[in-house]
């Protein structure tokens, strides 16, 4: 009859060499804890993500994502997974953040907002008349009116003179 060793591996990569308890495959030494999934002995075994509640969690969420990678308890393509999902959670705890922001100023400028509008539902603005504008008169006395900026001609400027004299000119038909 053939008794079956533990399969607890070491550092080294050798087995370990005393009997499998029972049903099991390891040894009493070796046997996995059976506690709790999220009890204080097993919290090195929570996802990171999971420990990610407040924005100040990012920062250890990465670091032990990192140095799962360097202790080889997870691939690089966990790690790209898991920095992917904080950046898509950051992003969704700013935006939720601006909406709470938002609504709490809302929710304070509103009763001044709705206290204006039931003023202006008590007394409304008078709706202005039609006014008929005589055409005639309104171009004549735009005609009449002296234009609030006179300009002069280019010529008139100091220096257009020396200007004209240096820049040389073609004679008509050389080309």
């Amino acid at each position: 009859m053939s008794v079956a060793l533990c399969a607890h591996r070491f550092g080294d990569g050798t087995f370990c060499k005393r009997p499998a308890k029972g049903e099991s495959r390891f040894c009493g030494h070796h046997q996995p804890f059976k506690a709790g999934r999220n009890s204080p002995e097993h919290h090195d075994e929570i996802h990171p993500l999971a420990r990610l509640l407040e924005p100040k969690d990012v920062f250890n969420v990465v670091r032990e994502t990192l140095n799962a990678v360097r202790q080889g308890r997870i691939s690089p393509g966990q790690a790209y997974a898991t920095g992917y999902m904080v950046q898509v959670w950051l992003q969704m705890s700013r935006e939720v953040g601006y909406y709470e922001r938002q609504s709490a100023l809302e929710s304070q400028y509103l009763p001044q907002v709705l206290e204006a509008e039931e003023k202006l539902a008590e007394k409304p603005a008078p709706i202005p008349l039609p006014v008929k504008i005589d055409m005639p008169a309104a171009i004549e006395q735009l005609r009449e009116t002296e234009p609030p900026l006179q300009l002069k001609p280019v010529s008139d400027y100091p220096g257009y003179d020396e200007l004209v004299a240096r820049t040389p000119r073609k004679a008509n038909g050389d080309d």
